[in-house]
């Protein structure tokens, strides 16, 4: 409970504080903290080119969003109150499987398969920019595709 001082107060005896509902998973950074990701995400919305799959799930796509959400729902009552990133939204906000971005491919690129000469490259080629609360899930995760194109993101672009 606030006082006039703006120093928080215990609530009286046989009043609850108002906490958020234990089952509320961690909240995403607030729109408030515009990231550069986030300008380049409405940019790429805005457009109106990007691809059909950017901008709806296939019915398979949907069938495994109905099951990850059944299995964190599962997982919640087991394990408590925790919320599991699996389904964050993609540039024009439409939720995604954050594991089906990956697809095993073969580069031309040979150098690539070293660890060190891929570090190199990619020290390079792709701007690392921070969270802005590093505590705290981004709001979106970009496709691959996009991060290349932009040569920026955060670590869970970069993952």
């Amino acid at each position: 409970m606030a006082s006039t001082t703006g120093v928080e107060e215990p609530a009286p005896a046989g009043e609850q504080a108002a906490q958020p509902p234990p089952s509320s998973p961690p909240q995403p950074q607030t729109k408030s903290l515009t990231t550069q990701k986030i300008i380049r995400c409405r940019r790429f919305a805005a457009e109106g080119n990007c691809p059909l799959r950017y901008k709806s799930n296939t019915p398979k796509e949907e069938l495994l969003v109905a099951h990850v959400r059944e299995f964190e729902q599962q997982f919640i009552t087991v394990y408590g109150p925790r919320h599991l990133f699996l389904t964050p939204p993609n540039e024009v906000q439409v939720p995604k499987f954050l594991p089906s971005t990956m697809r095993p491919t073969h580069l031309p690129y040979t150098e690539l398969y070293d660890y060190k000469t891929a570090a190199l490259f990619l020290s390079s080629f792709l701007n690392y920019e921070p969270l802005k609360i590093p505590d705290k899930y981004p709001t979106v995760i970009p496709s691959p595709a996009n991060v290349l194109k932009w040569q920026a993101g955060d670590c869970f672009d970069f993952s």
